[in-house]
C-alpha cells in the first residue's frame, strides 16, 4: 500500500467526527495508515482552532493524532502570511486561532468589536 500512496488528507467535521459522535473505525483507520508508512493529514477549515487544540479535542475522542499532522484554516493563514514578511498583521480572530499568529506582533480583535466606525478611526490614525 505505502508503493501506491505516500499521504491520506482527512478533514475532521464531517469526515472523522460528527458533532463530537467518532464515525466507526475512524481512529483505528489513522492507526492502520501510519503502520503501514502512510503520512495523515488533517485538516479544518475552521479559524477558531489552533492545530494544538484540534490534536487535544481528537485525542480526548479516541484518536491517535500529533500537533504537525493538523492543519487549519488560522495555521494555514499564518505560514503565507509569514512569506510575504508584512509590516503589520491584523487578525480578527478568538479562541485558539490566535495562537497560530505567535510569530507576529498582532493588534487582536474579535469579529464582535469590528465595526464601520472603529476601522475608520483605525486607518486615519
Amino acid at each position: 500500500m505505502k508503493d501506491t500512496y505516500k499521504g491520506v488528507i482527512f478533514d475532521i467535521d464531517g469526515v472523522l467526527e460528527y458533532q463530537g459522535t467518532v464515525f466507526p473505525q475512524a481512529p483505528e483507520l489513522l492507526d492502520f495508515l501510519r503502520n503501514k508508512g502512510i503520512e495523515i493529514r488533517i485538516l479544518t477549515n475552521s479559524t477558531l482552532k489552533s492545530r494544538k487544540s484540534c490534536s487535544e479535542k481528537l485525542n480526548a475522542m479516541g484518536f491517535t493524532v500529533h500537533e504537525h499532522e493538523v492543519i487549519t484554516a488560522s495555521f494555514a493563514t499564518a505560514r503565507y502570511l509569514k512569506t510575504l514578511n508584512p509590516k503589520s498583521c491584523w487578525v480578527l480572530l478568538k479562541r485558539e486561532g490566535l495562537e497560530e499568529f505567535i510569530d507576529f506582533v498582532v493588534p487582536s480583535l474579535d469579529q464582535d468589536s469590528l465595526s464601520y466606525d472603529f476601522a475608520n478611526r483605525r486607518s486615519l490614525s
